[in-house]
């Protein structure tokens, strides 16, 4: 016979998993043994009622309807998860609703936790009924049920956003163009001093310039001036040479600029988080106690995020929103602001609570951060966990 208990103030459960006989000692219901029997058996809690948590910051996710003084789910592709599954496990809920985007974040000495995740921390809840993003440090303080869905974040901004005008122009080339031109610049000017000298020492067919001459020179053919004719071939052909290779990159930069300027109508003028780093224009908004925040606050200083975390946010706590619908209307309004939301959140967002024009004035880019698996929250050695998995 098992006996055990649905939970911590259930019922006290028996099955009878055997018969004594008068050929064998005991006649066993073997199959009934093993793990899978196990939870298959033990699924039904018989009524139990459950302690559920919950926020709600997309309505795609779960959605909630205040009946007298509790919460009821009502919808929602976690929340019709849920509701399939008090109906499989035969269980009841209490649902405690936390307000706003309250998945919590850790406290300073790093152990703590607020909101939701600390409600499972403290043991104050057996499970949530919303979707919680899984990472490894949350594991460490709670417990998950088997991914259900999976998300990527994403940067939202305004469309045809453009960078300040000094930004805007380096912007064709990459940094490493600009250091070999400028290289390209000092070479050919110290060429073109060695040829000065030899000319005139041994040819006396140049006058004696000046380093800054030949300086002046090299940079009004960069720049497609004119400037005075040598006397010496191998000068004029340093200089031919010079302006064809200039004229091929003042070509191919008018071009890119040119590009550049028309895809900004219709992008973000950005391609992800190093720009955001790289320019004093960009300023990076995020939900407070989003799972994105969690990664940027606990990143290593010398990453990206850590980085992002020291210079765009840490100093600046009005940068940080409340919840996805806020953090889309920054950027609608305030076109340096760039938002790193979740993908599925936003793209509800912008349906329901934007019009279209409003919408069309949003884009996002097409990298994607940091995809992590949703699932339930649970408490960190829960015992319905494999309930809950069972297939």
């Amino acid at each position: 016979m098992e006996v055990y208990k649905t939970g911590h103030k259930g019922p006290l459960i028996t099955i009878p998993l055997g018969d004594w006989t008068t050929s064998l000692p005991v006649f066993t219901k073997f199959e009934l043994l093993t793990s899978s029997f196990k939870y298959k058996r033990r699924r039904n809690l018989y009524g139990y009622k459950l302690k559920a948590v919950t926020v709600l910051v997309n309505s795609f996710y779960i959605k909630i309807n205040k009946n007298g003084g509790n919460f009821e789910i009502t919808g929602g592709y976690f929340g019709s998860i849920f509701t399939n599954l008090m109906e499989m496990m035969n269980f009841t809920y209490e649902l405690q609703y936390l307000p706003g985007y309250s998945y919590g974040s850790v406290d300073k000495d790093g152990k703590n936790w607020t909101g939701l995740i600390g409600v499972l921390q403290r043991n104050e809840a057996d499970l949530s009924a919303c979707e919680v993003s899984i990472s490894s440090n949350r594991m460490e303080i709670i417990g998950f049920s088997t991914p259900i869905h999976s998300v990527s974040r994403q940067l939202f901004g305004h469309v045809g956003a453009k960078m300040m005008a000094a930004e805007y122009y380096i912007k064709p080339y990459s940094y490493r163009a600009w250091l070999a031109m400028a290289l390209v610049v000092v070479s050919l000017t110290v060429i073109r001093k060695l040829l000065n000298y030899l000319s005139y020492k041994y040819l006396n067919l140049e006058t004696p310039k000046s380093e800054c001459t030949d300086l002046f020179t090299i940079i009004s053919i960069t720049l497609q001036q004119g400037t005075d004719v040598p006397r010496s071939y191998p000068a004029r052909l340093l200089q031919l040479s010079a302006a064809v290779f200039f004229l091929l990159a003042y070509t191919a930069y008018s071009a890119k600029l040119t590009a550049t300027s028309t895809l900004n109508e219709n992008d973000l003028g950005i391609r992800g988080l190093k720009d955001i780093l790289r320019s004093s224009y960009w300023k990076l908004t995020l939900i407070r106690d989003s799972f994105s925040k969690n990664i940027f606050e606990e990143a290593e200083p010398a990453t990206l995020e850590g980085r992002l975390w020291e210079i765009k946010l840490l100093n600046n706590p009005s940068q940080f929103v409340e919840n996805t619908v806020e953090g889309l209307h920054r950027v609608l309004f305030s076109p340096q602001y760039i938002f790193l939301g979740q993908e599925d959140s936003c793209l509800q967002a912008l349906t329901t609570n934007f019009t279209p024009e409003e919408a069309c004035q949003i884009g996002a880019a097409s990298k994607r951060y940091y995809t992590s698996g949703l699932g339930f929250g649970l408490q960190r050695q829960s015992q319905y966990k494999e309930l809950i998995d069972y297939k």
